[in-house]
């Protein structure tokens, strides 16, 4: 139980684990993780916070290769901790309230069609790129780069590569 919308009461959180027994097309280096977040209506009957439980999303670290141990991809949300040191954050904060969100990206980073790995662009960003973010689920960020000669460049990136996730932002825009 945490409060996720700041109205001073809490709601309830899922976390489903689920081992992976089938081959699924991508490497998975943990088990598989859904984040669910429940606002309760009345002492009987709860509903799903679409928005919130869509932030924390579902997920699996996924490996760069079936013979690798390096991850392409690490699922933040696999415990209460981690979700209630996100919750505790300005970043979730200012996503929440739907604040305009800039930061800057910490290393090259590629750019995804869909928040997974599978979605890889051949466009990146490089260390210093101010974004603004659009989005954010499960670890990824729906950003925008605005590029002086070639215009906007729209893309899904994984928030460890920002200083989003770093806890060290650019700024909330106010």
């Amino acid at each position: 139980m945490a409060d996720s919308d700041f109205d001073g009461k809490a709601e309830l959180f899922v976390i489903h684990r689920t081992p992976l027994y089938s081959d699924t097309g991508i490497s998975y280096g943990s088990d598989y993780f859904t984040t669910l977040v429940y606002k309760r209506i009345d002492p009987l009957t709860y509903e799903r916070s679409e928005r919130v439980s869509t932030y924390f999303g579902a997920g699996g670290d996924v490996l760069s290769s079936p013979t690798s141990d390096k991850l392409a991809y690490k699922y933040p949300y696999k415990s209460e901790a981690s979700i209630q040191s996100r919750l505790a954050s300005v970043q979730y904060k200012a996503w929440f309230e739907q604040k305009p969100i800039t930061t800057r990206i910490s290393r090259k980073t590629y750019l995804h069609d869909q928040p997974n790995v599978a979605d890889k662009t051949s466009k990146y960003l490089i260390d210093g790129d101010e974004v603004q973010v659009l989005n954010q689920e499960a670890g990824w960020l729906e950003a925008v780069f605005h590029n002086k000669k070639k215009g906007d460049i729209k893309g899904w990136i994984q928030c460890k590569d920002t200083l989003e996730c770093a806890n060290q932002t650019l700024g909330v825009d106010k």
